[in-house]
Formats: structure tokens, sequence, C-alpha cells
């Protein structure tokens, strides 16, 4: 076989693999229901219609709140952006740190995260909580509805690692491991 050939095969194959990996992944197959045989299947099966994600407004810096969606309802908390501490990547933010833990927050989620770094996991979870309610601005209840990770790393307690413990004060809460 001749060199041109080979390229010519070369040249086609290329261009049908990357017509099907086209196929597969950006053709969207068009649907021929009758929008009353839809309605019907949604009414027996309860089925309710996707809701758009909910996106999340990065405050301006001199707003003096920002709100969050929670399960409940919009919820209005001190704006974390005016001096957060460090930023992460995606617009996240380190907005506590201290000797016991140290406190995020994630605006793609609207989610929390609290890791405790002090071996005394208890005085750790107390001092964080106090501090988690007092930076929003927010009572125990309402933090409840947020989304919020309670963790510890293996360097800090290697039993108690791995596991959201939430908060304490919430249904979700679980318990610490005794030391």
């Amino acid at each position: 076989m001749s060199q041109k050939i080979k390229i010519i095969l070369f040249i086609i194959g290329v261009v049908l693999i990357g017509s099907l990996i086209f196929l597969l992944f950006f053709h969207k197959p068009t649907q021929t229901s009758n929008t009353t045989d839809d309605q019907n299947s949604q009414s027996s099966t309860n089925i309710q219609p996707a809701q758009p994600p909910v996106t999340f407004l990065i405050p301006e810096k001199t707003a003096p709140t920002m709100t969050l969606q929670t399960k409940k309802g919009n919820l209005q908390t001190n704006n974390l952006y005016q001096n957060p501490l460090e930023h992460l990547s995606h617009d996240g933010i380190v907005f506590e740190k201290n000797n016991d833990a140290i406190a995020s927050f994630f605006p793609q989620d609207q989610g929390f995260l609290i890791t405790l770094l002090n071996s005394d996991l208890e005085k750790a979870r107390t001092e964080a909580e106090n501090d988690f309610l007092q930076k929003l601005n927010i009572t125990k209840d309402q933090a409840c509805t947020l989304k919020v990770t309670l963790n510890t790393p293996s360097f800090v307690n290697q039993k108690a690692a791995g596991t959201n413990y939430g908060l304490s004060f919430c249904p979700n809460g679980k318990p610490l491991p005794k030391q």
C-alpha cells in the first residue's frame, strides 16, 4: 500500500471517530411523545419537573449581608466576603481560622466546611460551632437549615477522621467518638 493511501485511510478514520464522539456526546435525541401522555404519566407517578439549579450571587464586599438558599427559604447572614481570610478556588473562602478549627464557605452548593484541628475534639467542636453562629449572625435553628460538614483530618484524630459529624445541636448531628 502506498504512503498516499495510508494517509487517506488515516484521515477517514479520524473523521469517522470524531463524528461518532460528536454524536454520542453532543447529539440530543428528539422525543415524539404526546404532551397529554407526559402529563398523565407525571400525575400517575408524582414526578415533579426538575427545578433549575440555584445560583449563589457573590455579594459586593461592601454589602453587610448575603442571602443563602435553605430548605426553609432564604436566609440572611453576615457577608462572609467582606473580610475573608483566604480565597479558595471557585470563589470559595476561608472565613474563620484558629487553633481549634478552620471554617470555609463554597458558593457552588452554598455549603460550609468546618474542619476541627484541636485533638480535644469536644472543645474544638464547641468553639467552632459558636464561632460559626457568631460569624454568620444566625441562630442554631437557622444553622440547621444550612449545608454544613463538620469533620477532622486523620493527623488530628485517626479514629474520628472520615466522618461528617454535622452540627451537634442539629437533628443530623452525630456524637464525636470518645477519646
